[in-house]
């Protein structure tokens, strides 16, 4: 029988959409393999790096300060609420994510 983790995983890695869960430091911790068709990354390229890496060069900073507010005072909601965010590509393109 699986153990939790092992069962959280595949739960994670089958789901539709890609998924990607960092550490508290913004360490990437898991990548879906949903995530290539994406950003272009294969998850084994995420795994260990930043969170920041899926963002374009010229917001990377700004998105650590927004990233280090969240975990001093964390509340759940949809990634980038309110926000429209900008997302980075291996190619060097980006898009736009729009909130609900």
């Amino acid at each position: 029988m699986l153990d939790l983790d092992q069962r959280l995983i595949r739960f994670l890695a089958s789901a539709p959409d890609p998924t990607v869960i960092v550490d508290g430091a913004g360490i990437i911790l898991f990548a879906s393999t949903q995530i290539e068709s994406v950003f272009g990354y294969v998850p084994h390229e995420l795994t260990g790096g930043r969170i920041e890496s899926l963002m374009p060069e010229r917001l990377q900073r700004i998105h650590t300060s927004f990233f280090k507010a969240y975990f001093t005072a964390p509340n759940p909601r949809p990634m980038g609420a309110g926000l429209d965010l900008m997302l980075g590509t291996k190619m060097g393109g980006s898009f736009q994510l729009k909130s609900a």
